[in-house]
């Protein structure tokens, strides 16, 4: 964990300077976060492809989503939900696919936890100077938490995704009443955008949560409380520093799509599934570490906020008890 003395630096900083310490930290542990993620994450997304595939063939990987954001954990509680109500629901899979494929998700789920949980306590280590960052110290620290770590994952996904479902139920249900690909847009957008801004402010909140159960030997639902806690009078810091890192992540998606572009221009690119599986690979190993850099970060910020907070409660009641 970083010491006070630098966690405190942060705050005479601005969203902007936490982004661009994430980018910092994050080249400096390149390697070491590619590794965890070789391991885990790129093990994690193959589960949850497959048991997406399994079921709904072809059409199932365009519904999975990739990575291990804040958003695509959301999309993670997504999909289990799809694997569990669409396939009940119908029957047309069959029980035995249908356990497979939750299955597959259930043991998908820790595997994801524990790279995060690594990454994020490998931060820890790069962002003080007076440790070494560590490979197995992470993976240590991971599996020691696992348990904690895998039951904020699914807390977390199961908060975001109840500003999902209903968007979802509802969509379905005008698709199944024949209503229009127009109306229904109409019909949509103010739930659409109330969901919305309602699921980034919980987002915001929570988003320390996974850090706060890496690096405090709290349980799920304490660790979940402290993250909320921890954000309060905050989110408008987190909402900025985190749309500053994603701007950066959006820019490099926005590369590679030009670079994807160029290469089929000049013939040198013979499939697009083939560079697609390639860059996905790529962003795991080495993008989607970004987010959890972050969100290490953003408790050290947050735990010195509350910290200074607390000195400035205690000092001014002093000062009120000399008056």
């Amino acid at each position: 964990m970083p010491s006070g003395q630098a966690a405190d630096s942060l705050l005479s900083q601005g969203a902007g300077d936490i982004a661009v310490h994430t980018f910092r930290v994050w080249s400096r542990g390149i390697t070491t976060y590619a590794a965890v993620a070789a391991m885990f994450l790129v093990t994690y997304e193959i589960l949850k492809i497959s048991s997406m595939w399994f079921l709904f063939g072809e059409l199932g990987l365009t519904l999975v989503p990739v990575g291990t954001t804040p958003l695509a954990n959301m999309d993670s509680f997504r999909t289990f939900v799809m694997i569990v109500t669409y396939s009940i629901s119908a029957m047309s899979y069959g029980l035995s696919l249908t356990a497979l494929a939750v299955t597959l998700m259930l043991v998908g789920l820790p595997i994801g936890a524990f790279a995060i949980g690594a990454m994020i306590h490998i931060t820890g280590d790069i962002s003080n100077t007076t440790q070494r960052r560590s490979f197995w110290a992470g993976v240590m620290r991971a599996r020691l938490r696992l348990v904690e770590l895998t039951g904020v994952f699914i807390v977390t996904g199961i908060i975001a995704g109840v500003f999902f479902v209903p968007l979802a139920v509802l969509s379905q249900a005008a698709t199944g009443a024949g209503v229009s690909a127009d109306a229904a847009l109409y019909v949509l957008l103010v739930p659409s955008v109330t969901l919305a801004v309602i699921g980034l402010y919980v987002l915001a909140r929570l988003l320390p949560a996974m850090a706060v159960a890496t690096r405090e030997n709290l349980g799920v639902l304490a660790s979940v409380r402290k993250a909320w806690d921890l954000t309060r009078r905050n989110v408008i810091h987190v909402l900025g520093s985190a749309a500053l890192v994603n701007l950066v992540l959006g820019l490099v998606a926005f590369a590679e799509i030009v670079l994807v572009a160029v290469l089929q221009l000049v013939g040198l690119v013979v499939s697009t599934i083939t560079i697609t599986i390639v860059i996905t690979i790529v962003n795991l190993l080495f993008f989607s570490s970004v987010h959890f850099v972050y969100q290490s970060l953003l408790y050290d910020d947050l735990t010195a906020r509350e910290r200074l907070l607390r000195k400035d409660a205690s000092e001014a009641a002093s000062d009120g008890a000399l008056w």
